[in-house]
């Protein structure tokens, strides 16, 4: 999947409340470094999700409008922050948390990581930047 949206020039960035220096060597011992534009943590800013301000902090350096980017999340947090931000969302109900005790509305469900390519290729079918069903730019 990683290398797939590095193929198709999509900027892949990362936006966890979890410390700089675990991220990083989770990253580095499993050799996903390299797919990554954006890191940003928990003490990377001020402000931590749900703030709009890491997502916001990683589009402005995308240099993307927020609706064509792409926040895949799995927790309340996750949702919250792309929504605040004007990004779209998808949940996946299988990390974390479970869609049920979500209490924001994601853009989109998924219930198995097989879903995500073709969720992509959906959304690659687009027509204009005011389309919901625009190709993302970015993924978060």
């Amino acid at each position: 999947m990683l290398e797939s949206a590095q193929a198709q020039n999509l900027d892949l960035a990362i936006c966890t409340n979890k410390a700089e220096v675990l991220v990083k060597a989770v990253l580095e011992g499993l050799d996903l470094t390299r797919y990554f534009r954006f890191l940003v943590c928990g003490d990377s800013l001020p402000y931590r999700k749900p703030h709009p301000g890491p997502i916001k902090w990683i589009v402005d350096q995308i240099g993307e409008a927020p609706e064509a980017c792409l926040m895949i999340g799995d927790t309340e947090n996750d949702v919250c922050a792309a929504r605040n931000s004007g990004v779209r969302s998808v949940f996946v109900d299988f990390g974390y948390s479970k869609l049920e005790s979500l209490s924001s509305q994601p853009d989109w469900v998924l219930s198995h990581f097989d879903q995500l390519a073709p969720l992509l290729c959906h959304l690659g079918r687009r027509i204009s930047i005011r389309d919901n069903s625009q190709k993302p730019h970015a993924i978060i």
